[in-house]
């Protein structure tokens, strides 16, 4: 598939990777999972975050599903996007890291918590663990 479209997922059991178009002929629930990597020009752990999110979607069966990177040019696409920082991830436009005290959209790095301590980017299990939910 081409960067910028909706990835086939299928989250019944037994479908395994690799076998999502045949899995979509069939009958029973299935959908799409949209992924998303926001991140501004310079933006020191934006490929940190990609690599480890390909890390994630590898663990999980999913090396398959691509990533659309989507550059936040100018401090009004951050504020309209309610974009927190660079990196952050969207998976079906949720942000998984989100935080709910959230008091300022822009463009700035953005830091989570994770079991090491503040880092430029989730942990891959951290985003193993996103992935997993969204499924």
């Amino acid at each position: 598939m081409r960067r910028g479209s909706r990835h086939r997922w299928d989250s019944r059991p037994g479908v395994r990777p690799g076998h999502l178009e045949a899995a979509a002929r069939g009958t029973g629930h299935h959908g799409t999972v949209d992924i998303e990597l926001l991140y501004f020009a310079g933006c020191p752990n934006r490929h940190l975050a990609e690599e480890r999110l390909r890390q994630a979607l590898q663990a999980t069966g999913h090396a398959d599903l691509e990533i659309r990177l989507r550059p936040v040019e100018t401090d009004e696409e951050a504020q309209a996007m309610r974009f927190p920082g660079s990196p952050t991830i969207r998976i079906d436009g949720r942000d998984p890291f989100a935080v709910t005290d959230q008091a300022a959209y822009g463009l700035t790095c953005r830091v989570y918590t994770t079991p090491e301590g503040p880092a430029g980017a989730p942990t891959v299990d951290q985003l193993t663990r996103a992935v997993t939910d969204a499924g």
